[in-house]
């Protein structure tokens, strides 16, 4: 095949069909379909490019299309004959190399999340897109099984099988796997919609105690699926992972909250009977979670949770949770070598620095959870096997690699890049490139510049190096109102006031914004 562009290396000339003759040749052609890409693949390649021609010489596909990634910035570059030969020998130095993407208090759709998220990914080699579907907020997914369950904000503000299935597609076309996650039986407030007898402490106000663990809900609305209703979650799972071909689905299992299945009651942590109480409430869980891995495992797919499962339950070694099942290293990074040595493969996802949304707004923790924002500087200095020691090669393998976070309490549509990019790209080169070619932060600095006005030239708003976001424009929106037909039935501008403990309601901070179109201009000011 042709390079369809300008090399200048020798000249294209329009029209003639000439320039550098493009050769491609993949050992093993054989996985054309999601469901045999994983972080096992063989993504290597090797790029060579003369005055004449190029040549792709890779494992896989996979490694073929992050050939071609490669070859971009060569090919927009100002180029002269004595740039050439140039030749790369390169693979990942982790095969998990992801985005969340939280979808339950804030919609993106299907074109948003191609073009701000899955395009800027393959051009960065990132290669897994973990999407959190749905949250206490919203159910945006469609579900076939039982419809009910299907509950987004709007008629416009939701998801169809057949777009779901499109964007699997979209993404494995340009090397992306999408791990799809349902968090159970926590973050599931919105089930009690569809049937009010399927939770337990739905609604409740104030929907925070007097500190964690006291609490129905990390943030409102409180309810969470009733734990002798694991069958409604078995059920979802089995259809989703029909419908997703990825071989690892996170079930989440994060934030439960024992006072809500005590009906509401508040145990206190310093109660004489508190130790009895959180004895059974775990045993309530880790037979939910049973049931939950089991039916992951049984359809033949890796089951994913967050770290807490291993870290503050203690399921780890018990059939809640698997030898082999993934942990999402979030709230106790530091303990990934003792997770891996128990048999778990992680990936890192550390809140600091991984997670894109703190300090939006605010440099004070107290008003974002978790101020100040994580620059591309923190992502790109912090090392996945920081904790662990050289010697440790077994450990080190069972790092899968990492991801940053999305969630999307402070993020619109409007903002996803500007939010995004191009700090989640300092992760990429972090994760794919040796650990001995990422410790210059100022040579770093410069490819990420450079990295920026191609994604500007391809349409996307990237954020400044530069960027502080001590004065984007909102604090906590999980979804106001945009305005137009069919979008309008957000969270906040329908629930009652969502008081905590303190009488602080958790919607006010969306009121000013109720009727406003939200637009990148009265977003954000650097």
């Amino acid at each position: 095949m042709r390079l369809q562009r300008a090399w200048g290396c020798p000249p294209y000339i329009p029209g003639t069909g000439t320039g550098p003759l493009v050769t491609v040749t993949i050992a093993d052609a054989s996985c054309t379909e999601p469901s045999c890409y994983t972080h096992r693949t063989n993504e290597s390649y090797v790029l060579a490019v003369s005055s004449t021609a190029v040549s792709i010489k890779a494992r896989t596909i996979f490694g073929a299309g992050w050939a071609l990634s490669s070859m971009t910035p060569l090919a927009q570059a100002i180029c002269r004959v004595d740039c050439v030969p140039v030749k790369v020998d390169d693979a990942p130095r982790f095969g998990h190399r992801g985005i969340l993407l939280d979808t339950g208090r804030n919609w993106f759709s299907p074109d948003d999340i191609k073009r701000r998220l899955l395009d800027p990914m393959a051009a960065t080699k990132m290669n897994v897109l973990h999407w959190h579907v749905y949250d206490s907020q919203s159910q945006p997914l469609e579900v076939r099984s039982r419809p009910s369950l299907w509950q987004p904000y709007s008629p416009a503000q939701r998801y169809t099988q057949e777009q779901a299935l499109d964007l699997v597609s979209y993404a494995f076309d340009r090397g992306i796997r999408i791990l799809p996650e349902f968090d159970l039986p926590g973050h599931t407030a919105i089930f009690g919609k569809a049937d009010a007898s399927l939770t337990d402490c739905l609604n409740y106000i104030p929907w925070s105690g007097a500190g964690w663990p006291n609490v129905m809900a990390n943030q409102p609305p409180a309810g969470q699926l009733k734990a002798d209703r694991v069958g409604v979650a078995t059920g979802l799972l089995r259809e989703m992972m029909d419908l997703f071909p990825n071989k690892v689905i996170s079930t989440g299992a994060t934030e439960v909250n024992f006072n809500c299945w005590n009906e509401a009651t508040i145990t206190p942590v310093d109660d004489e009977g508190y130790p009895r109480f959180r004895q059974k409430s775990l045993a309530k869980l880790r037979a939910f979670q049973t049931k939950v891995a089991s039916a992951v495992n049984q359809a033949g797919n890796t089951m994913a949770v967050y770290d807490e499962s291993f870290t503050e339950l203690g399921f780890n070694n018990s059939t809640a949770l698997p030898k082999g099942s993934i942990l999402f290293a979030r709230s106790q990074p530091q303990r990934a070598p003792v997770m891996t040595s128990n048999g778990y493969n992680v990936v890192m996802m550390p809140v600091r620095p991984y997670d894109l949304d703190c300090g939006l707004g605010t440099a004070s923790a107290a008003a974002n959870a978790c101020g100040p924002l994580n620059s591309w500087a923190s992502i790109y200095g912090w090392d996945p096997l920081a904790n662990f020691t050289t010697g440790s090669v077994g450990m080190r393998s069972r790092v899968l690699g990492g991801e940053v976070a999305a969630w999307s309490e402070h993020l619109r549509p409007s903002v996803l890049d500007y939010v995004v990019w191009p700090r989640a790209a300092a992760l990429a080169e972090k994760l794919w490139s040796p650990a001995s070619a990422t410790r210059n932060i100022t040579a770093a600095a410069a490819r990420l510049r450079r990295l920026s006005e191609r994604l500007t030239a391809l349409g996307l708003n990237p954020s400044s190096l530069s960027w502080q976001s001590r004065n984007f424009r909102y604090n906590l929106l999980p979804q106001a109102s945009q305005g137009g037909r069919n979008v309008t039935l957000p969270y906040c501008d329908t629930a009652s006031p969502q008081y905590s403990h303190l009488g602080v309601d958790y919607c006010a901070p969306a009121a000013k914004y109720k009727g406003v179109r939200l637009t990148f201009g009265n977003l954000v000011i650097d």
